[in-house]
């Protein structure tokens, strides 16, 4: 694959009289300045933007917008564009302001016991590289595998060109999203807190964010309907696990929630929020649903599977309905079996309750299929970076956000 056009290495470096303790005052002043961040929001969010026009949004004053533009656009994270229209008046017509979408690249990673995906967004939201393969994948070898896929893609991504700037990893598990750390997940045998995101970053040297995988699917969606923040949604995440020496001795069927309220991102007092267990599900079973784990080992029993399908469809109708979600978007890894989940689902729904007789609520599709997870987490650390509007809280967070992701602290930026 060809480098992006116009990646450059690291930013634009341009001295001045006052040296490059000023420079480096500059840029660390630009990371901590709030207005900097909300300004860098409104340009992502509204390509071809004037001065004039963030500056009505914001209610900022000429003098605080100017020199803070000045300093994104000499970083090379902005760019100025072919100048708009002018107004009816005439007079000068307005230079228009996007993000360089080739300053640099963000990496999602997918990881499963049975390999990982891996997907490279521009700043834009852009896919730029992919990259799969399957391999074993333990608890006790978790960190260690991150890095080297990370380090190896890293690698690779620089002799193409590339400039990588953050990881996000989207792993089955509960997660503490604010603190990079799993706290607990059955499929790779943690019960203890594991600090992944500060395991991998010390190696990588890159900030890295760790996210529950259902949740980023709600990452993904978040990111496909930008203009939509306030919509509230579900994302039903299915996989099939097959049985993985030294990892799972049987397959298993599993599933998670993301869910989407307000724009956002819904984690739970606990990190727990989406957790699946059917309340018919029997006390010593090890799955989801009611039937025993011996029936569920033959997941591919078409019997099973439409008792476990129109099961799941009872609690989704319930959650829809008592929140009043306008979608269901369905990531389904079993497509290719006996069986419509999307149907059955949105059949529950609509038959079962009145509510959404007339409505235009609809179950969908995932677009990103098997590469959903690989490019939620992408976008959630996208998010980190341009919309302190959706990050759920990161005055929590001890890791970098906005323009710290962006301009590390050996990038010095002009003043």
């Amino acid at each position: 694959m060809p480098p992006l056009k116009g990646l450059q290495s690291k930013p634009v470096i341009r001295f001045n009289s006052h040296g490059f303790t000023k420079i480096r005052y500059s840029m660390e002043r630009l990371k901590t300045n709030p207005n900097a961040a909300r300004i860098l929001g409104q340009i992502s969010q509204n390509s071809g933007i004037s001065r004039v026009e963030i500056a009505k949004n914001l209610s900022l004053d000429k003098s605080t917008l100017t020199p803070i533009v000045g300093r994104l656009v000499a970083s090379g994270i902005v760019e100025e564009t072919a100048q708009g229209q002018a107004g009816s008046k005439g007079g000068r017509r307005p230079v228009e302001l996007q993000i360089n979408a080739n300053y640099g690249c963000i990496l999602g990673l997918d990881i499963t016991c049975h390999g990982f995906q891996a997907v490279v967004l521009n700043l834009e939201g852009e896919a730029v590289y992919h990259e799969s393969n399957n391999l074993s994948i333990s608890g006790t070898s978790l960190a260690a595998t991150v890095i080297e896929i990370s380090k190896s893609i890293n690698e690779n991504l620089s002799q193409k060109g590339f400039q990588l700037l953050g990881i996000g990893v989207g792993i089955t598990g509960i997660v503490n999203y604010h603190e990079g750390v799993i706290l607990h997940s059955d499929l790779f045998n943690i019960h203890e807190p594991l600090p992944l995101s500060q395991q991998v970053s010390l190696e990588v040297n890159l900030p890295v964010y760790i996210e529950n995988d259902a949740n980023c699917c709600g990452w993904s969606e978040l990111s496909a309907r930008r203009k939509k923040n306030g919509e509230n949604f579900l994302c039903l995440f299915l996989r099939y696990w097959d049985a993985v020496q030294g990892v799972r001795a049987e397959s298993h069927y599993g599933l998670g929630l993301g869910i989407v309220l307000d724009g956002k991102i819904y984690h739970g007092s606990n990190y727990a929020a989406g957790e699946f267990r059917s309340i018919y599900a029997e006390n010593g079973t090890t799955n989801h649903f009611s039937v025993s784990d011996e029936d569920l080992k033959d997941i591919h029993n078409s019997q099973f599977l439409a008792r476990i399908s129109d099961e799941l469809a009872r609690h989704i109708e319930f959650l829809v309905n008592t929140l009043d979600l306008a979608n269901v978007v369905l990531i389904d890894t079993l497509r290719d079996q006996d069986t419509n989940m999307k149907s059955i689902i949105s059949d529950a729904i609509r038959h079962r309750w009145s509510t959404y007789r007339d409505t235009e609520f609809q179950v969908l599709e995932s677009a990103f299929g098997e590469k959903e997870v690989a490019y939620g987490a992408a976008d959630m650390v996208l998010v980190r970076i341009f919309n302190a509007s959706l990050n759920n809280g990161n005055s929590k967070s001890q890791q970098p956000n906005g323009l710290s992701i962006l301009l590390p602290d050996s990038t010095p930026v002009v003043s």
